[in-house]
């Protein structure tokens, strides 16, 4: 048997997941060898079928005249052989645009430095300018008022430059709070012009990523946001304000066209279900026809049917679902993220999607493969695209039992509204970035740990693009994410919501920068993050990797001044030309409580702006 159909993968218990789990290893339902061999027995000219990774008779006999002209006469009976002969036929041939997820044979190095900190890069020396943005409430309906909701939770959406002036900007969102978004304009200064947008139509309870992109191609930055959101429960457990109460599931994502000075007009987008829960998007130009069509992933199983379909930009800001689910795998599975990138250098986007099983184990999911990768092919019809599964966890089992060992029960029901410990694993986002900058797209996975429900931690891994595979490359490039992976004492980073790529101290090499959802946090003192820094496992700061001239990255010593000082109490850190003196800024934000000399019911952008 080489493989379980469709049908019989779905839906599958957790007693069921257990007793598969070696089966999956070798043959899981989404099996690349088999899409492998069916994409490019047709590539090479034998015709195999529909690429739905289930062998029949078409496939097999393909096979066996692709065997025989290669000087074989093997039949199909061992699926990683025939993808080893496969392959070794297409590098011969060199076909263009020749790409196979995984690489077959790890490449990945384990460094010896793995507690090295990187010490070339100080933010003493650069300026720091304060921008006071609104505190509105979580949970609430755009309300300052601290006896209503929760604490404040700006967040960083967008990065870049709206207005055409040469400086960055940014884009803000409030979590669970049901406002416009705010724009915050760069300017020489540094200091941000902030602007609240007024058309209320743009309101929006939680805005969980969004894109950036020239959706009109009129040569202005126009704004397409993913939304996820809480329903009346959470909220009634959440806020002190009886709005709340009735509060739908889920949300219309929000599109914004850019008149080309940063005055945004909302339009409506399509939504494949009334308060459709999302939880990620993203955009690209699927056909080519130079519009930029967006997908928004469905995440909640509860939908009467899950399919992510792509809204094709049809131009005059209209768009409309066309063509097929994007992956049975995305439509069947959880998902956190997407992005798109050209994973194989053909000219047509690809996408990269994270995937999970509920709250199985590590070693299941791994078994199932944290990510897909999807190959475009110019169209919008994705039942014969090649698609890739692959990706681990960084944690074991035996691991997560130590996490439960030392959690701390007492806080738990405050946190999450129930009294039991029940550790969750996952991928917070994923991110297409050239990493080592070799013009080949790479893959960065952000993952999470946690006892209580909640997304903590942010140890990530990071899959290097060879051309024509990737592999994990995270020992070798990020040896040192000791921090990043803490669960001791009880401490945890915070979980990352995307990562971004600069040369943040002007030495020629691009560094990476996670955005975090907070600065870090142990739960034993709720959400004191100078608690969790004092943590003896917290040896770097884990929210920048500088790069380094062997090629490694390496996080800023937790310990010293300018961190201390500077980086503790923000999250949400990006970067950017905030200044418009072409070097690379960063932002933060900083938002009550504080445990600091500037308490106050206050929040702020936190800027550092490049030394000459």
């Amino acid at each position: 048997m080489l493989k379980l159909s469709h049908s019989k993968c779905r839906n599958l218990s957790r007693a069921t997941l257990s007793s598969l789990l070696i089966f999956f290893s070798a043959q899981n339902c989404y099996a690349d060898d088999a899409k492998i061999v069916q994409y490019y027995l047709n590539k090479l000219g034998f015709e195999a079928g529909t690429v739905d990774g289930i062998i029949g008779a078409k496939t097999k006999s393909a096979y066996q005249k692709f065997s025989s002209s290669i000087g074989n006469e093997e039949r199909l009976k061992d699926l990683q052989a025939a993808k080893s002969s496969i392959v070794k036929e297409v590098r011969r041939q060199s076909l263009d645009g020749a790409h196979f997820g995984l690489c077959e044979a790890s490449n990945s190095t384990e460094r010896s430095d793995k507690a090295s900190l990187a010490q070339n890069f100080n933010l003493d020396a650069h300026k720091y300018v304060r921008t006071y943005i609104p505190p509105y409430r979580s949970f609430s309906f755009g309300t300052t008022d601290t006896k209503i909701g929760q604490d404040a939770s700006p967040e960083i959406k967008a990065i870049g430059d709206i207005n055409s002036d040469g400086i960055d900007d940014l884009i803000l969102d409030y979590y669970e709070t049901f406002v416009a978004p705010v724009i915050a304009f760069g300017t020489p200064s540094g200091k941000f012009q902030v602007k609240p947008m007024k058309d209320q139509s743009a309101r929006r309870r939680h805005i969980r990523n969004a894109e950036l992109v020239d959706l009109n191609a009129d040569g202005s930055l126009d704004f397409v946001g993913f939304t996820t959101g809480d329903d009346g429960e959470w909220w009634k457990y959440s806020n002190g304000d009886p709005q709340g109460f009735d509060v739908p599931n889920g949300e219309a994502d929000i599109l914004l066209i850019n008149d080309g000075s940063g005055n945004f007009t909302p339009f409506d987008i399509p939504e494949e279900h009334a308060h459709a829960w999302n939880h990620g998007g993203t955009a690209a130009d699927v056909d080519l026809d130079g519009l930029v069509d967006v997908i928004s992933l469905v995440e909640s199983n509860a939908m009467p049917t899950k399919f992510s379909k792509f809204m094709r930009n049809r131009g005059s800001n209209k768009f409309e679902f066309v063509g097929t689910e994007l992956s049975r795998a995305v439509s069947t599975y959880n998902t956190a993220d997407i992005d798109s990138g050209d994973f194989n250098n053909d000219g047509h986007p690809d996408f990269v999607v994270t995937i999970k099983h509920g709250d199985m184990t590590p070693e299941i999911n791994n078994a199932l493969g944290k990510l897909r990768v999807i190959y475009g092919d110019g169209d919008f019809d994705f039942r014969d695209n090649l698609e890739i599964k692959f990706g681990t966890s960084w944690i074991t089992s035996e691991e997560i039992s130590e996490v439960v060992a030392i959690s701390d029960r007492k806080p738990v029901a405050h946190l999450v509204g129930r009294s039991e410990i029940s550790p969750v694993t996952g991928s917070s986002n994923v991110e297409v970035i050239d990493v080592d900058q070799d013009g080949l797209d790479d893959i960065l996975e952000g993952q999470y740990v946690s006892p209580y429900g909640l997304w903590l931690g942010n140890g990530f891994k990071y899959y290097r693009n060879k051309g024509d595979c990737f592999y994990d490359a995270t020992a070798e490039y990020f040896p040192n994410q000791i921090t990043n992976r803490n669960y001791r004492e009880n401490a945890y980073t915070a979980y990352t919501h995307n990562f971004h790529q600069a040369d943040l101290n002007n030495d020629g090499l691009q560094d990476i920068i996670l955005q975090s959802d907070g600065p870090g946090y142990n739960i034993e003192i709720i959400w004191d993050p100078m608690n969790w820094h004092k943590s003896a496992y917290a040896s770097g700061y884990p929210y920048i990797f500088i790069q380094q001239q062997d090629k490694s990255f390496l996080p800023l010593p937790r310990d010293r001044e300018d961190v201390v000082k500077h980086l503790f109490f923000l999250d949400d850190l990006v970067t950017g030309d905030f200044n418009g003196d072409g070097k690379a800024d960063i932002v933060g934000i900083r938002k009550p409580p504080f445990e600091d000399p500037l308490a106050g019911e206050y929040a702020f952008l936190h800027t550092f702006l490049a030394p000459n």
